[in-house]
């Protein structure tokens, strides 16, 4: 009948409860979804007050018993709690991602550096031309191609620290096909080391999505630099992003089999995943958080594409 019949010390402490009777009073909100109507496997958020302060929790559901007698087990968590450490989780695997990267970054930090020692040593050396030889056209333009140099390497310096900062509060309204094109741009040098291109297909118009951009493009990363790496040297990972029915999809094809059904699926836990699933794990929660989902589809000669879905913004939908 979804009446609670039990619930141990430490849920007691979650809820902020002393007792059983106490934690169902907490659940009436929810009741609709502890109901033996409800999915074999759910979830359900609970917005409850401890100690003065407001607390989210989650309560992951499964079906229990034989048919006709079955119940619910429930997993109670605190929502802020798993969200640092899932934060946590995805921060660390996004700088492995990132530790893949910065080395062929380095190379293209390194050009623009030398071109740039190259440039002052001849504009060192007209300083000691006489001034009848008119050197100030050749230092103007040798400045030219320092202060160019430069620009260009604030780009490459931007597009790094980009990546690596985390702002969990804020939600922005953001063009989703730019996004994956200014990650496109980003990878470039990876890209031009494991001799993969990404692929980006041309939006019609922009695919704008409401959430925290700083998770959207460490999931996204991830995922992509997954997918270079299992094409390494092997041609071209093809993107697109479109919009319909309310949702904006990201699409990625290729050799994908670095990336496990398992993991994507929802059963395996964040301590069942090791290495490149970790990360897998971490930009699966980033998208379920978003009110999005993310699965694999199979298909001919090996390929296979990843769809990841997320919302459109409001005034984006219908």
């Amino acid at each position: 009948d979804g009446a609670l019949s039990f619930a141990d010390s430490r849920a007691q402490a979650l809820f902020g409860c002393k007792d059983v009777r106490e934690v169902e009073q907490r659940l009436n909100g929810v009741r609709s979804g502890l109901t033996p109507q409800a999915p074999p496997r759910g979830q359900v958020e609970v917005q409850t007050t401890v100690g003065g302060r407001p607390r989210k929790l989650r309560l992951d559901l499964a079906r229990m018993g034989e048919k006709g007698g079955e119940g619910f087990l429930g997993i109670v968590t605190d929502g802020d709690v798993m969200g640092a450490l899932e934060t946590d989780l995805r921060f660390a695997t996004h700088l492995r991602a990132m530790s893949l990267v910065a080395v062929a970054t380095a190379h293209d930090i390194r050009t623009p550096l030398h071109t740039i020692v190259l440039y002052l040593e001849l504009l060192r050396n007209t300083l000691a031309e006489r001034p009848e030889g008119n050197p100030a056209e050749r230092q103007e333009r040798y400045v030219e191609v320092i202060g160019s140099e430069l620009q260009r390497l604030e780009a490459i310096m931007e597009g790094l620290l980009s990546q690596i900062r985390v702002d969990e509060e804020r939600a922005d309204r953001f063009d989703l096909h730019e996004t994956v094109n200014e990650l496109r741009s980003f990878l470039e040098p990876h890209c031009r080391k494991t001799r993969v291109e990404i692929r980006l297909e041309p939006a019609a118009s922009p695919v704008v999505v409401e959430a925290n951009k700083d998770s959207v493009r460490h999931a996204l990363v991830h995922i992509l630099v997954t997918s270079v790496e299992e094409r390494s040297g092997e041609g071209a990972v093809d993107v697109s992003v479109s919009a319909s029915d309310g949702v904006a999809v990201v699409s990625i094809t290729g050799n994908l089999s670095g990336l496990s059904p398992a993991i994507l699926s929802g059963e395996p836990k964040a301590e069942d995943a090791f290495g490149v699933e970790r990360g897998l794990f971490a930009a699966r929660r980033v998208v379920e958080r978003l009110g999005g989902g993310i699965k694999l589809r199979s298909g001919a000669h090996g390929a296979s594409t990843l769809e990841i879905s997320l919302p459109l913004a409001a005034a984006e939908q219908g």
